[in-house]
C-alpha cells in the first residue's frame, strides 16, 4: 500500500512539480544568454 500511495502522488504531483521547472528553467536560461549578449555589445560598443 505504502508504494501505491507514493505512486499516486507521484502521479498526481508531477505536472505541478516539472511545469514550473520547466519555465524557470527557460526564463533563467535566456536571463543570462541576454545578460552575456548585452556584456558583449557594451565591450564591442567601447572597442569602436
Amino acid at each position: 500500500m505504502g508504494s501505491t500511495t507514493i505512486g499516486y502522488l507521484i502521479r498526481k504531483y508531477a505536472a505541478v512539480v516539472i511545469f514550473p521547472t520547466i519555465v524557470f528553467s527557460s526564463i533563467y536560461a535566456d536571463l543570462r544568454r541576454t545578460q552575456k549578449w548585452k556584456a558583449r555589445l557594451a565591450e564591442q560598443n567601447k572597442e569602436q
